[in-house]
């Protein structure tokens, strides 16, 4: 069997460069996605062929936009002639701090077409090729706690988008269970700008003591690697909250 064939959205900044050396160092190929920032997409393409001499590509696009999804994965499956893994890590976020009705109908728009159209786009793209492999992992992000629907004040836009994206992961896993296709979500407690494109062994650093360390991207891409795997065949439909256990200690502060 070919080695497996994972596409990551907005993978050369953020959480996503954490997911592409975690993956590589797993002997994956890799498809890696982004919109604007090239320079640091060569950098990233650079250092993975070094640290592992993997088949690592890059697909310059706007998930947003369909004919751009269409388009690259197109061009996936003429470079690789299969895709096994999709992983939904691009999703722009407001951060300015804004009640529900404050945002401008461009803002609402733009969420719900970077997080919950995109998420269409490209699941409609890559589902019907999955199923004739009769294998796929489709891996969306989220925020901690989408699972209780409990809202999020001043993030209303985007909270509303990934909360859809969370039906429609767990609709899949329904749909698409009879194709050996998994779908699952991972949710992120707050990790730190500067860590997000961190090791552990970069966060225990900065830690007080070796106990409250906190979080940093290759905590996400452990869990992201485990669901990618063939012996996560079990486990589909779930909501993973990733917090280190922040969700509970601090529920009733």
């Amino acid at each position: 069997m070919s080695k497996r064939v994972a596409f990551i959205t907005g993978s050369t900044t953020g959480l996503g460069v954490q997911m592409a050396h975690k993956l590589a160092q797993a002997g994956y190929q890799l498809a890696l996605n982004y919109r604007h920032s090239q320079t640091a997409a060569l950098q990233l393409q650079q250092d993975l062929a070094q640290c592992y001499q993997v088949n690592a590509r890059l697909y310059q696009g706007d998930v947003s936009q369909q004919a751009d999804v269409v388009r690259m994965i197109e061009q996936i499956k003429l470079d690789f002639g299969h895709l096994d893994i999709l992983i939904l890590n691009a999703g722009p976020f407001i951060h300015d701090k804004l009640k529900l009705v404050d945002h401008t109908p461009a803002q609402w728009h733009d969420m719900m077409s970077a997080n919950l159209d995109s998420f269409f786009y490209l699941v409609k793209a890559t589902v019907p090729m999955m199923e004739k492999q009769n294998w796929g992992r489709i891996i969306a992000l989220g925020f901690d706690q989408i699972d209780q629907v409990s809202g999020w004040q001043y993030r209303g836009a985007y909270a509303a988008a990934k909360t859809g994206v969370a039906a429609a992961i767990r609709t899949l896993a329904l749909e698409e269970k009879d194709y050996q296709i998994t779908a699952n979500m991972v949710c992120p407690g707050d990790i730190k700008a500067d860590l997000k494109e961190a090791d552990i062994e970069q966060a225990q650093k900065l830690a007080p003591n070796q106990t409250k360390r906190k979080a940093a991207g290759e905590d996400v891409a452990r869990v992201i690697a485990f669901l990618c795997a063939e012996d996560s065949d079990y486990l589909t439909g779930n909501i993973i909250n990733l917090a280190g256990g922040e969700n509970i200690i601090h529920r009733h502060d």
